[in-house]
């Protein structure tokens, strides 16, 4: 089983140049693409679904039906093996119509334990991939582009309030360093606009989620990191255009 789900996720979706990367090198993906059918176990049915990334934090679903925000589920690959019926349970934090008719796009957070997760399929699954919440966690604290880029924040529970202009300080691989003059709150979402800048585009409305928010060095400020989500393919290759420039005029500060 094991072997047939990695074909699925190397044979693919990962670029042929990291078919010859080391472990350690593949540690640099965020999210692997795949294409793994799985079975959607909500509270009263089972739907059939797909799994279209795999990170060692969560995934990303595609389903016939939109899922609900915060819901418990569990998944399984749609595969007869012993090795499938340990299920991974998880939580959904954000659904939305995918862009193909009748599909609906989810993200989902794996819960449990963390120990009990490396028994499942996907455990096997990131250790074989050279992904671990360690591994990823190391490098998205320590490796930053430096970079002034405007940015509008419009809060998703509040929008009456209207766009906060802000800037970011640096960019990473799981999300911005923001300056800001107000305090924002851990947990909230916000849609967000990157640019225009030098001759690139405005980029937006993205989602993010704020991870913490502390005072700035300068005393007048506040440092905001947040996480980008719901990425399309399109959009990150937008983004990595931005983060390309940056590296052209920037230094990446450890």
């Amino acid at each position: 089983m094991l072997r047939a789900l990695l074909s699925r996720l190397r044979g693919f979706f990962l670029p042929r140049s990291a078919l010859a990367q080391s472990a350690s090198e593949r540690r640099q993906l965020v999210r692997v693409r795949c294409r793994i059918p799985v079975q959607i176990a909500l509270a009263e049915r089972k739907v059939p679904g797909s799994l279209i990334d795999l990170g060692s934090q969560g995934a990303r679903l595609r389903s016939s039906e939109q899922l609900k925000v915060g819901s418990e589920i569990a998944l399984r690959p749609q595969l007869q093996s012993a090795a499938a019926r340990a299920a991974v349970s998880g939580r959904v934090t954000w659904s939305r119509p995918s862009r193909e008719p009748r599909h609906f796009l989810a993200g989902v957070s794996f819960g449990g334990d963390k120990e009990q997760l490396k028994l499942t399929w996907v455990g096997r699954l990131l250790r074989e991939l050279g992904l671990s919440p360690r591994a990823e966690r190391e490098r998205r604290d320590s490796v930053r582009v430096a970079g002034r880029i405007p940015v509008q924040l419009e809060s998703v529970q509040h929008p009456i309030e209207g766009k906060l202009d802000v800037e970011t300080l640096d960019v990473g691989v799981a999300g911005l360093l923001l300056r800001t003059r107000k305090a924002l709150y851990p947990g909230e979402h916000y849609r967000c606009w990157i640019g225009p800048w030098n001759d690139l585009p405005r980029l937006g409305p993205l989602s993010v989620q704020v991870l913490s928010c502390r005072p700035d060095p300068s005393g007048v400020t506040m440092q905001v990191p947040v996480r980008l989500l719901e990425l399309e393919d399109g959009t990150v290759r937008d983004l990595g255009r931005y983060v390309l420039s940056l590296l052209k005029e920037s230094r990446v500060t450890k």
